[in-house]
């Protein structure tokens, strides 16, 4: 990682509501993360790109919106197999925290 994004992640994470910066570093949120990858039988670099994808929507550096298409190209996978992973990724870490990342992506104010 270059020294411009970790800048852009750095600042990216200052901003971020308490909740979200919680996330970023539980244990929790990791274990749950390897429980969805191990579920979906993800080769170890597949989990290690949709922790990628999942943390920069948590820095509110993707949009959630675009989560499930992310996924799809970043993890080379199916579209019904994304579909699946981000379901299980909304249900399990976004969804406990939605009120911050609404704030996180400006779709409602802090």
């Amino acid at each position: 990682m270059n020294d411009e994004v970790k800048k852009i992640i750095g600042e990216s994470y200052k901003r971020l509501p308490f909740d979200l910066k919680k996330a970023i570093v539980s244990s929790e949120v990791r274990q749950r993360m390897q429980m969805i990858a191990e579920k979906h039988r993800l080769y170890s670099d597949q989990a290690a790109d949709l922790e990628t994808e999942m943390a920069l929507v948590l820095l509110g550096l993707r949009s959630p919106m675009d989560f499930i298409n992310n996924v799809k190209k970043s993890l080379n996978l199916p579209e019904e197999k994304a579909r699946a992973i981000a379901g299980d990724i909304n249900v399990e870490i976004f969804r406990p925290i939605k009120q911050a990342l609404r704030i996180a992506h400006g779709t409602i104010e802090g």
